[in-house]
């Protein structure tokens, strides 16, 4: 399914009006916020070959970090809705996932639907912290996925008191463009010359490269090639 002409120039002006680059080249948005872009293709290869070096599960270490990084950022972003605030934020965040790229779902009550996913785990975390900031609350998170780009995410809700995690580190917004020459834009994706790309926060590989539990020193380097 391709989004229609205005919804895809929507979403293009949208991205063009968010992001700049700073004096270092990074991608920042309109919060400070820090994000790099990836061809989804390398993306995957990227997630591979770091399992193979850990050669440990990192499916919830991945979703976890997401769930954090993508939940301080909406907790100062999703607007403070008055009126039907349950179906207008997941209006929002339905919107940021196409400016991202990271998809699109469905909600079913403690059940959602992601399609067009880059990464199971990765997803789970974003939507899992969509949730959380929408019904303001902790879920308990799993999600069971085939390797189609399908993901079925099941959320139970957490009777810990778990804090909210804290505020991104924060750059000042750069003052050049961030041209980002967008071909289409179809089922929560963006594709870039023929190839899927998506937008993904620089804090969420700062937090995994931190991991010193589960990573080996050849590990931790890919992730200062990534940030670099």
């Amino acid at each position: 399914m391709i989004d229609t002409s205005d919804e895809c120039a929507s979403i293009i002006n949208s991205i063009k009006s968010k992001f700049t680059r700073n004096n270092r080249g990074m991608i920042v948005d309109d919060f400070g916020n820090r994000w790099l872009l990836w061809d989804a293709e390398r993306l995957s290869l990227w997630w591979r070959k770091l399992g193979d070096l850990t050669d440990k599960p990192l499916g919830r270490k991945i979703a976890f970090a997401a769930l954090e990084c993508e939940k301080s950022m909406l907790l100062e972003q999703v607007p403070n809705y008055l009126f039907r605030r349950n179906h207008r934020s997941w209006k929002f965040i339905a919107r940021r996932w196409s400016e991202m790229g990271w998809g699109r779902f469905q909600v079913s009550g403690n059940r959602i639907i992601v399609e067009n996913s880059a990464n199971d785990a990765l997803s789970s975390g974003m939507i899992c912290a969509a949730a959380e900031s929408i019904h303001s609350h902790s879920f308990r998170l799993r999600w069971e996925g085939d390797g189609s780009n399908l993901v079925q995410v099941i959320l139970s809700k957490d009777s810990r008191n778990i804090p909210n995690p804290a505020p991104l580190q924060s750059v000042q917004s750069g003052n050049s463009s961030f041209l980002l020459e967008i071909s289409k834009v179809f089922g929560g994706m963006l594709e870039v010359e023929g190839n899927r790309v998506l937008l993904l926060p620089f804090e969420l590989f700062n937090e995994l490269g931190k991991s010193s539990d589960c990573l080996d020193q050849q590990s931790k380097a890919m992730f200062e090639v990534v940030k670099s």
